[in-house]
């Protein structure tokens, strides 16, 4: 099973904003539809891809087979003004992580469960990225993979791509070793 990323954006973002102002008002008994109506629409507008400046990175440029890969996913504001991004409520959707090898085939996928092929949490929250301000996530790959219902071995060496991808903004990437030597 291939993780899902959703081809509605705009469903996306409304459900995302949505969850997140519903969540803001659970804990105030007062809060109103109106309220909720009112931080649904108080949200900078979102990034666009000039605004912002998206890299993917690894800690190291070659790892020996076993060894931890440390990928960094970090979008910063180049614009002189507040934007939103979207990310994941549960770490996977946005900013995604995956690694393909040279062919295109996915190996890893941070959505993954036990290095396995799983679906990610698709939920969206709002967050303001004020300009020169940069926002970063981490992720750590064992470089184990395998096909659902396993079994899940070691990857073989060679090149691979880390690939990052902000929701409705835009993505990033990166190419690492894996060798034997």
């Amino acid at each position: 099973m291939v993780p899902h990323r959703s081809s509605r954006p705009a469903l996306a973002i409304v459900a995302g904003l949505v969850a997140g102002s519903l969540l803001a008002t659970i804990g105030n008994p007062i809060a109103s539809a109106s309220d909720t109506a009112t931080r649904v629409a108080s949200h900078p507008p979102q990034c666009g891809p000039g605004a912002v400046h998206i890299v993917a990175s690894t800690d190291h440029p070659a790892y020996p087979p076993g060894r931890t890969i440390t990928m960094t996913s970090s979008i910063t504001n180049v614009s002189n003004a507040t934007c939103t991004i979207y990310l994941g409520y549960d770490p996977g959707f946005s900013p995604s992580f995956t690694v393909t090898k040279t062919n295109g085939t996915v190996v890893w996928d941070r959505c993954w469960l036990n290095d396995e092929p799983a679906a990610c949490f698709t939920a969206l929250r709002a967050h303001a990225l004020r300009p020169g301000r940069r926002y970063e996530q981490k992720a750590t790959w064992d470089q184990r993979s395998g096909p659902d219902g396993g079994p899940v071995v070691q990857v073989p060496q060679g090149q691979y791509t880390f690939t990052t991808s902000y929701q409705y903004i835009g993505s990033a990437s990166t190419t690492f070793l894996i060798f034997v030597g």
